[in-house]
């Protein structure tokens, strides 16, 4: 994480590791969906594969990322210009690619590096893993799967909270999985914006 800038590309890349959630999911964050004092992101499920709604406790470094990031006044979504959240990662991961020397990767790695770490490094158990990661299988489908996303509350926190200060305290940087195989919250500046659109996601719906 080490190449990452400290630009819109390299605060998706820290938090699709420090979350484990979705690409998409982290590049079209929305400010109402976040709540620093809390320490939570919460995603409606008209924004997640499996159409639950989704709590995403946020470690120290998510923490910091986010409350250092600026607002763009009229403008709800936290990455990215006008409407439509982060665009342009072929071009940004490109130049990740060139500064870090490493290749043959995708952002989803990230997301299986993340629950790697909780699994094998951190010894987070397999269940609190799937209910990080959102998934739904076994006794975490249909009314259960309501019903644990309370339960696995606080599990769900102190995993995230253990991937944050191990991957806080690594030196240089984590290797990325290969594919198939607390501070304190500043006020955020306000600068002026274009009009905002509908979500992405609804108008991909649409």
């Amino acid at each position: 994480m080490k190449d990452c800038r400290d630009d819109d590309f390299g605060r998706i890349v820290r938090l699709l590791l420090m979350t484990g959630q979705r690409r998409d999911e982290v590049a079209e964050m929305m400010w109402p969906e976040v709540d620093l004092a809390s320490a939570l992101w919460s995603l409606p499920g008209d924004r997640v594969k499996n159409g639950l709604d989704h709590d995403v406790p946020l470690s120290a470094p998510a923490l910091l990322i986010l409350s250092t990031t600026e607002r763009i006044e009229g403008q709800p979504f936290v990455f990215g210009q006008g409407g439509n959240g982060f665009q342009g990662f072929s071009k940004a991961k490109a130049a990740l690619d060139k500064r870090s020397g490493v290749t043959g990767w995708r952002l989803h790695d990230l997301r299986r590096t993340a629950a790697t770490l909780m699994t094998d490094r951190l010894k987070v158990l397999p269940h609190v893993v799937e209910a990080v990661l959102n998934h739904i299988s076994g006794h975490k489908a249909g009314v259960a799967g309501i019903y644990n996303r309370a339960i696995y509350a606080t599990e769900k926190r102190a995993a995230l909270d253990a991937l944050g200060a191990y991957l806080a305290g690594l030196q240089p940087s984590v290797e990325v999985a290969a594919a198939d195989a607390e501070p304190a919250l500043a006020k955020p500046k306000k600068r002026r914006a274009s009009a905002v659109l509908a979500h992405p996601a609804q108008r991909r719906r649409a």
